[in-house]
């Protein structure tokens, strides 16, 4: 399915141009024609309505320029597009009734519209593979079946609402008989009648039945379209359902997983809450307040540089999103925990693109204890499904979540151990090459934020529906879960050894930043990374 310019051109060149000047001066709304489908003319018109959740898809619908301004297909709450040009202050009958109307056309099995009776520009155009009658269940349990299912040559599927039951009875007849499966109306009639006579309740046999609030599963080129965490990602499909290095994971017992020295170089900066946003080639652009929000069913803070993770191949990655999870996604030895905040670094060099990296920190309720990351966060006034996004106003550095409130101390990145293992995002696509980083030690945190936390993904329509935005734990398929102990290893240090008399060879440096870091240089020849000094064994 294609759009394009809404924008009224005086020029009529389009093959739907040349299928309307087949017809004639005028067609009345709905009419026919009997010989049209075997001449490729227009069959049936009308004002309808189109919904599906095709419309949300950026890649398939992007924004497009006309005389220097930036046109986005818009939908409401419940995906129905809308016609951008109406005016409720046109009463004509060329123009729209409401915002969410269009000017059909049907000519064989090609449906096109349009935003008025007389603009010949064609916004949407649908290859009709198969037609089938759909009845929506409304509050209250009243029914609407004004409406019919179309699915197209990409198996996309397209909702099409008409005025009236006899509209889109029509509509279906003709659209059958354009696709051959019927040869005329007197067969069409004939059908609906035996469906009629055969079902006391008259209730169309064939029809099916949806909810209107649950977004109907419907086949895609894309999978998981219009996912959520109800069925804990059991729902989910291709990669989620077919990986088998999928995450999270119940983290066994220290005794059944791998000991080892390696670790990551883990780097930080405070972020300021008011970041520079640069375009693509590097221009500034405007300073914005970093945000939290509530999207895919999740809070989330989106930023384009929220730390590095240099694993010890040389990979860099560079953390881009920070999402929340009530409870824990990950589990330690079938141990679940009250809150888990993920931090996701997506892989920036060669050969790493396609990668990602998940630090994960698990949060344990404690009573009266409180975060200083979580602080600055401010938990009291979190975002939700209603109000979608709200501004940051505290600078945000990701080691304070190391730090309760009532600690002073200078906030440097603290050593912590951790688990690690090869796994996928949590969410969909479930993409894998994913290495995980699970902070072994859980963070004491009071009952008010993380309450607060699940308060905001509730949304006001659950009632009583306890809060969870968690997928379930993932068979490990004989992968290896490895441990890094803080008490043993230090982060780029040499594993300590028994001989505590003997000192290997090296020494310390110190980077200059906002915050400074020190890492271990295995020898006595300084590393040469700019900015950096030599300290001593003390390390100040």
């Amino acid at each position: 399915m294609d759009y394009s310019s809404q924008k009224n051109e005086a020029e009529n060149t389009s093959e739907t141009d040349n299928l309307l000047e087949s017809e004639g001066p005028e067609i009345k709304n709905n009419s026919t024609k009997s010989n049209n489908s075997q001449q490729g003319g227009m069959i049936m018109e009308g004002w309808m309505k189109i919904k599906s959740e095709e419309f949300k898809n950026k890649n398939k619908f992007p924004a497009i320029e006309v005389d220097g301004k930036k046109y986005s297909i818009l939908s409401d709450s419940q995906s129905f597009r809308i016609n951008q040009s109406f005016d409720d202050k046109k009463k004509d009958e060329v123009s729209p009734k409401n915002k969410l109307d269009f000017y059909f056309r049907l000519t064989k099995n090609l449906l096109y519209y349009s935003i008025n009776k007389k603009d010949l520009n064609v916004i949407g155009s649908i290859d009709i593979q198969s037609v089938k009658e759909i009845t929506y269940l409304l509050p209250g349990d009243k029914k609407d079946d004004l409406c019919f299912q179309v699915t197209d040559s990409e198996f996309s599927q397209w909702n099409v609402c008409t005025d009236s039951n006899e509209n889109r009875n029509k509509w279906i007849c003709k659209i059958k008989i354009g696709l051959g499966k019927i040869k005329n109306d007197a067969e069409c009639e004939n059908k609906k009648s035996k469906n009629s006579s055969s079902n006391s309740s008259n209730v169309n046999i064939g029809e099916q039945t949806f909810q209107p609030i649950i977004v109907i599963p419907i086949p895609s080129k894309s999978c998981n379209q219009g996912w959520n965490y109800g069925q804990k990602g059991k729902d989910w499909e291709c990669g989620c359902s077919e990986g088998f290095e999928q995450s999270p994971i119940d983290i066994p017992d220290k005794s059944n997983v791998v000991e080892s020295p390696i670790s990551p170089l883990f780097t930080f900066d405070v972020i300021p809450a008011k970041s520079q946003i640069t375009t693509i080639d590097g221009e500034l652009k405007t300073q914005e307040y970093i945000k939290i929000k509530y999207f895919k069913n999740a809070l989330r803070i989106l930023h384009s540089n929220l730390g590095k993770i240099v694993t010890l191949d040389g990979s860099v990655y560079i953390g881009e999103e920070i999402v929340f999870h009530t409870p824990s996604e990950h589990k330690i030895n079938g141990k679940a925990f009250d809150m888990e905040m993920q931090v996701i670094f997506y892989g920036r060099s060669k050969g790493d693109i396609a990668k990602q990296v998940v630090l994960s920190f698990l949060f344990e309720k404690k009573a009266g204890v409180y975060n200083k990351f979580l602080d600055d966060i401010d938990f009291f006034s979190l975002p939700n499904s209603f109000n979608a996004e709200r501004d940051l106003i505290h600078d945000l550095y990701i080691p304070k979540v190391f730090y309760k409130s009532n600690e002073d101390s200078e906030i440097t990145m603290k050593p912590f151990s951790f688990y690690t293992y090869q796994g996928s995002l949590t969410m969909p696509p479930c993409s894998e090459q994913t290495i995980h980083y699970v902070v072994a030690d859980p963070i004491p945190l009071a009952s008010v934020p993380i309450t607060l936390f699940q308060e905001a993904i509730r949304g006001a329509d659950k009632g009583e529906e306890i809060a969870e935005n968690n997928r379930e734990t993932q068979p490990l398929n004989g992968r290896n879960v490895f441990f890094f102990d803080k008490e043993k290893y230090s982060f780029g240090d040499l594993p300590t050894t028994q001989n505590k008399t003997k000192k290997p060879s090296g020494h310390y440096e110190k980077v200059k930043r906002r915050v400074e870091d020190i890492f271990y240089v295995n020898g006595n020849e300084p590393s040469g990374l700019p900015g950096s000094f030599v300290v001593g064994d003390n390390k100040i």
